[in-house]
């Protein structure tokens, strides 16, 4: 045994047995002979791309665990041969100043109301990266103080109220949510389709519900049908299109035979409803990229002279309620 550990680590045998000491291979002693192999080897560009290899492998390397090796690159990064930049890898040299800046930061979530912005005015101030998704439920001119991506409810209101009237229809009825600015810029786009297509407004097509919820859009659904019986609905979200949905079959009306629906989201729910339901699609995956780009940009470089606002994408995904009218 002393014989082996004076051969793998060539240590002094005559200066440790006259000193007294034990031979005892210890893990202490093995790390940091692996920090020492490791510098010899980044001294001489052992490693190629100026990384090291993954833990898993210098692990296998050394035959030893993966805590041992561990211990070796924290002494390497004390002494700033190495830096650790997370998932991307261990790399060779001291760690760049830029990476130093971001690299512990912290991202909150507050689902936040109107009075959140006035107790908590620090927001304001640059110190803090706030980026804003979506709309207030009222509109108010602090929004244009803060970064912000959104959906273009104004947009879509109107893209698929000019749908409907693309197929023919003329009798568009709307069914609405609560009077918060998202909705209330819904019925924006939904007047300016009609007003471009020609159609006059009919205040009493449109109708208004105190929630956003599937039994809000059936129970006005119904009375729809029981007065005003359109061509087609223009629903502000897909719960409201798939509670009129259901308003439909129990009178006995069938979409799109004798009325078209249309809804917006593109829920779970509405690829699976009867009919399948034709829905305004939302890109959720780039509208938390794009907040999360513009947050990454503030904690790099700071506030901009004027706070930016991007736009997710929507688009048309045509399925089975709809219908050209005959």
């Amino acid at each position: 045994m002393v014989y082996k550990w004076y051969r793998l680590y060539q240590i002094n045998w005559y200066t440790a047995k006259k000193e007294g000491f034990m031979l005892v291979e210890t893990e202490q002693y093995t790390y940091q002979k692996i920090a020492e192999d490791l510098k010899q080897k980044i001294t001489v560009s052992k490693f190629a791309g100026n990384r090291l290899p993954s833990e898993r492998t210098l692990a296998r390397e050394y035959s030893l665990n993966r805590m041992t090796i561990r211990k070796a690159l924290d002494i390497l990064e004390k002494e700033e041969k190495i830096f650790k930049l997370g998932p991307r890898g261990t790399f060779i040299g001291k760690e760049p100043l830029d990476a130093i800046e971001t690299k512990q930061k912290t991202i909150g979530f507050v689902l936040a109301n109107r009075e959140i912005f006035d107790e908590h005015p620090s927001l304001k101030q640059a110190r803090i990266s706030v980026v804003v998704a979506g709309y207030l439920l009222y509109p108010d001119p602090i929004e244009n103080e803060f970064n912000r991506v959104l959906v273009d409810s104004v947009g879509y209101g109107r893209c698929a109220t000019e749908y409907l009237a693309t197929l023919g229809h003329r009798r568009i009825a709307l069914i609405n949510g609560p009077s918060y600015q998202k909705f209330l810029n819904v019925h924006y786009g939904y007047l300016k389709a009609i007003t471009d297509a020609g159609i006059a407004y009919n205040e009493d097509l449109v109708f208004r519900c105190e929630k956003d919820a599937l039994a809000d859009g059936y129970r006005i659904a119904r009375t729809i049908i029981d007065t005003v019986r359109p061509t087609a609905i223009v629903a502000a979200n897909d719960r409201l299109a798939l509670g009129a949905l259901h308003a439909c079959a129990e009178k006995g009306l069938t979409v799109p035979g004798d009325i078209s629906i249309i809804g917006v989201g593109d829920f779970d729910d509405s690829r699976i409803s009867n009919p399948p339901l034709t829905t305004i699609g939302i890109d959720r995956e780039a509208l938390a990229k794009s907040a999360l780009d513009l947050l990454y940009g503030l904690l790099r470089h700071g506030q901009r002279s004027s706070p930016q606002t991007c736009a997710a994408p929507f688009r048309l995904i045509e399925r089975r309620s709809c219908n050209k009218i005959a």
